[in-house]
């Protein structure tokens, strides 16, 4: 370090008092508010969105005298400020005007807010969470008590059920693999007749 003392007001002024960079054309320009004493005292801030380089910044919300002289601006994305409504209308007729991403999502989120908050009675509890369960052990549809059919069968186990369902002639029932009384299971088919799955023909 050089050692030297500098009060911020003369780095402030040295910066002011540099030249300001070409603009060049702008296509698409950026508008925003900035402070210069929150609160008390703001300006504009100009932004080419193209490259989001800072192009102009200066004192109050006019707009439309910066804009006349810039006739190839088509869009700009801007401050919802009404100043800058007004001054987009007049100083750029020919640009379009749009919203800028972060007022955009702001504007959505208070919009939801507000239209959660009044129709709060009417939304409904979440459903409970259902209840924990143990797995279903593997073996227990394998292990579990002969299935009973119908009169004319003894009881099955599951391993025989295929071809007990093909001589019985009830698929739907006994492919289930459920104990079913003898009338449900038996009113059509061999075993309606007697014939037990041995003699079932073809």
């Amino acid at each position: 370090m050089a050692g030297i003392t500098v009060g911020k007001d003369t780095l402030l002024r040295l910066v002011r008092a540099m030249p300001e960079p070409e603009v060049g054309e702008v296509e698409i320009l950026g508008v925003d508010d900035c402070a210069f004493r929150t609160g008390r005292y703001y300006g504009t801030a100009l932004i080419d969105m193209a490259t989001h380089r800072p192009l102009h910044l200066h004192e109050g919300r006019d707009l439309a005298a910066w804009l006349r002289d810039h006739p190839e601006v088509k869009v700009i994305c801007r401050y919802w400020s009404s100043g800058y409504v007004e001054g987009a209308r007049i100083g750029a007729p020919q640009a379009g005007q749009v919203a800028d991403g972060y007022h955009l999502w702001a504007n959505l989120g208070q919009a939801v807010e507000k239209a959660v908050n009044a129709h709060r009675s009417r939304l409904a509890e979440p459903p409970a969470e259902p209840a924990d369960t143990p797995d279903q052990d593997p073996g227990a549809q394998r292990n579990r008590a002969p299935v009973t059919c119908c009169p004319s069968s003894s009881a099955l186990e599951p391993s025989d059920l295929p071809e007990h369902v093909e001589a019985c002639g009830v698929a739907t029932l006994c492919a289930q693999g459920e104990g079913v009384d003898g009338t449900a299971c038996c009113t059509s088919g061999p075993a309606a007749r007697g014939i037990g799955p041995g003699d079932a023909g073809p």
